[in-house]
């Protein structure tokens, strides 16, 4: 906590303080990395450097790195949970964007986060053999990515997501799945950004059931055209979505769904806090009826994000240069389709 400012007086003395270089303070000159010496009293020296992260990591102040963790409850259902009932738990996590060497003046920075959730805690109505096991889950999401610029109002990202899972879907089994995620926009103004997302599944995964049944788990690809708006004064944050998912089912069966949907919601309410929503939903194809039960899939999360950097509030769509462009998966961007359910 900043210490309370004191008027200096006739014979007060102000104690030097050294500033790392090359740290650019709003509304103020930009430092020179040549002239490292400057007098301040306390209260101010402590306004500057809060905003930097110096209070809690002083050794990263000049590094071009961002960093979040975060702390969800969520409820999804999939495709892999058949007639069951939805997924009600939690997950912590943590996501972390570094510029690359070299590459800082294109914007171009590395992202990797990942998360842990535990579900079904109270047991589930699942296959006979394992109704009191609880859920476990875990996402990783790693990439390159390049935020906008006022030069250069265009966003991108390619991630790979991998999906780790324990007593998953109405079997209770535990499949590994991956998928790339990639996604471009266009900082149209100060306060939208339009673009394309889409997730394409990579590896698949295939369990025997009691030893004799083949079960397999995949990705499902979707396609996705967003609308992102910042509200400027307040750096609330909004994101919505529509898109399609692949057509055809993994067995063969039918089709998946018609329609995606999705959006997304943040407030800073410190510079530190953030509270934030996330809402996505797939809708099936098949008529209502006890197939189309089981075809549909949906996420809903809401949590609270913490910047130890101070960083939370940014005012424009284009954001922190050093912030991931991507969140780390979730079941909302990570649709999954299978080829036996009940």
């Amino acid at each position: 906590m900043p210490a309370e400012a004191v008027e200096p007086g006739p014979q007060a003395q102000l104690a030097p303080l050294t500033l790392a270089p090359n740290i650019e303070l709003p509304g103020r000159e930009e430092f020179s990395p040549l002239d490292t010496e400057y007098t301040l009293t306390e209260d101010i020296s402590a306004e500057l450097f809060a905003p930097y992260g110096q209070a809690v990591f002083p050794c990263l102040a000049g590094v071009p790195l961002n960093i979040y963790g975060f702390t969800v409850v969520d409820s999804w259902r999939g495709l892999p949970d058949g007639h069951y009932q939805n997924n009600d738990g939690a997950k912590k996590g943590a996501n972390m964007g570094l510029l690359i060497p070299g590459l800082e003046e294109f914007g171009v920075g590395v992202q990797l986060g990942g998360s842990f959730g535990l579900y079904d805690t109270t047991g589930r109505a699942s296959v006979p053999y394992n109704t009191s096991g609880w859920q476990q889950q875990a996402f990783v999401t790693g990439g390159l990515f390049r935020r906008a610029t006022p030069e250069i109002p265009v966003a991108a990202a390619i991630v790979y997501d991998g999906m780790l899972n324990k007593n998953y879907g109405e079997f209770a089994e535990s499949p590994y799945l991956s998928q790339m995620r990639i996604q471009t926009g266009y900082a149209v103004d100060d306060a939208n950004e339009i673009g394309f997302w889409c997730a394409l599944h990579l590896s698949s995964d295939t369990h025997q059931l009691f030893n004799r049944i083949p079960i397999e788990w995949q990705g499902i690809n979707q396609y996705n055209l967003f609308w992102h708006h910042k509200f400027v004064e307040t750096a609330a944050d909004t994101w919505f979505w529509l898109g399609v998912p692949e057509h055809s089912r993994l067995n063969g069966q039918g089709s998946l769904g018609q329609l995606i949907l999705g959006s997304s919601a943040s407030v800073p309410v410190t510079d530190r806090l953030v509270l934030y929503g996330n809402a996505a939903y797939m809708m099936p194809s098949a008529s209502p009826s006890a197939a189309g039960s089981t075809e549909d899939a949906f996420y809903l999360g809401f949590g609270l994000a913490v910047y130890p950097r101070r960083n939370a509030r940014q005012h424009n769509v284009r954001g922190n240069p050093t912030e991931p462009y991507l969140p780390v998966a979730d079941n909302g961007s990570f649709f999954v389709d299978t080829s036996r359910s009940f």
